[in-house]
């Protein structure tokens, strides 16, 4: 064998040891990428499968936390008082069902508001803005009370209640507010202040009728006992004049006496519901004649001047109490025009009411006084020192409207007034 050919069988079985060597190394290589690339796959399967769980647990705990979202909002909505969400300012970020049909408004309309303005006095308002201090200077719940502007009622008395919600740092959220109707509590509150005030006037009255009747009926009883004492002494013939006097003296003060009476009687009567409307047929203009002569001798200084304007035709009418309520404004008009000379009566008959005035040219009412004209007890400042009980006005006010008439005036100090009644006919 040449030489040659030695060298290339040698070079031969090299290169096959070489390739033989080279695909064994290749074979281990491959086997270890192999295994690498299986671990890692694993791994990515494992980690894939690890957040296939992570993802179906939190699409699971956000289910719960959808379905508790629901049940809280749920309740927030359905809630039986109003609740609000406030921003640090006082905005209105939230309200439910119940806080909107409390002020009659819709979300759309409440929302982005200040919950100020929902509240009706300014001095309530401000009363506000201290509350929400108070409530972040002390982070305790915080109440008070107000009145609304409600679309839904005239009044709308609240009862409002506030407290800070934090978030998970312990920082300021928002305020929760709520809101609760007080109208119940307020009616009773306010019924027990009326009971409490009637209770007061009551006693008051009792009092002003104690001072009254001691000093009115005190005046024309020595008035009495005084011309009797008088009368007693008077035995000669040239008495007789003074004792006529004294004996007009004495009819005076009974006839003085009897008024009063017939007011505490009168009031008494009314108090009690036991005067009631008992029409009948008359003319009005030969009644008011009547009327008016008859009781000319309560006044011996006064010319009364009648005048019957419009129908004359029939009324139906209470009697008894028109009568009561006429004398009542005439004995007022003497009293309270000493100086004057003349007192005017006028009677106007329309198809559906009629009208009564009764004018003096005397004192005229104060103005300060002219608000409490027709409270039982009262007398104006300039009419102190002129006999009366103070009960004459509102016991013909209450006459009136039991026939369901009015009773007017027009006044003017020193220069007189003038009293109108106005009564439906029948």
């Amino acid at each position: 064998m040449s030489l040659e050919n030695k060298v290339n069988k040698q070079l031969s079985k090299l290169k096959k040891r070489a390739l033989d060597q080279l695909n064994k190394r290749l074979d281990n290589e491959f086997h270890d990428t192999s295994k690498s690339i299986i671990l890692e796959q694993r791994d990515i399967d494992l980690y894939k499968i690890e957040l296939e769980l992570q993802n179906a647990e939190l699409l699971e705990t956000q289910s719960k936390l959808n379905t508790i979202l629901d049940e809280y909002t749920e309740f927030f909505d359905m809630a039986p008082i109003g609740y609000f969400i406030l921003d640090k300012v006082g905005v209105i970020k939230n309200v439910n069902i119940s806080g909107t049909k409390s002020l009659g408004l819709t979300k759309k309309q409440i929302i982005g508001k200040y919950f100020s303005t929902f509240i009706e006095s300014k001095e309530c308002q401000d009363r506000f803005y201290i509350h929400q201090n108070q409530v972040l200077e002390t982070g305790k719940k915080q109440q008070f009370e107000c009145k609304l502007n409600s679309e839904k009622t005239n009044e709308y008395f609240a009862l409002i209640q506030t407290v800070i919600i934090k978030d998970t740092s312990k920082n300021f959220k928002h305020f929760l507010l709520t809101l609760s109707c007080i109208n119940n509590q307020k009616e009773h509150e306010q019924s027990l202040e009326r009971a409490l005030n009637k209770e007061k006037k009551l006693n008051d009255m009792k009092s002003q009728f104690i001072a009254i009747a001691s000093h009115e009926f005190r005046t024309p009883l020595a008035a009495i006992l005084t011309s009797t004492e008088l009368i007693e002494r008077y035995n000669r013939p040239e008495d007789e004049e003074k004792k006529q006097n004294h004996f007009r003296r004495i009819n005076g003060s009974v006839h003085r006496i009897k008024e009063i009476l017939t007011d505490f009687l009168s009031e008494n009567e009314i108090a009690n519901g036991k005067i009631k409307n008992t029409p009948e047929k008359f003319h009005i203009k030969s009644f008011i004649e009547n009327l008016i002569n008859e009781n000319m001798s309560s006044s011996t200084n006064h010319k009364i001047a009648y005048t019957h304007l419009g129908l004359e035709s029939d009324i139906y009418l209470d009697k008894k109490i028109l009568k009561t309520s006429l004398i009542n404004l005439l004995i007022n008009a003497y009293k309270y025009s000493p100086k004057a000379e003349l007192i005017e009566v006028i009677s106007h008959q329309c198809e559906n009411h009629i009208t009564f005035s009764v004018r003096d040219f005397g004192i005229g009412i104060p103005e300060n006084d002219q608000e409490m004209l027709f409270e039982p007890f009262f007398r104006a400042k300039n009419a102190e020192n002129i006999q009366g009980t103070g009960l004459g006005l509102n016991i013909t006010k209450r006459l009136i409207q039991i026939m369901g008439g009015t009773i007017d005036y027009e006044t003017k100090e020193n220069e007189g007034t003038i009293f109108t009644i106005i009564i439906p006919l029948l």
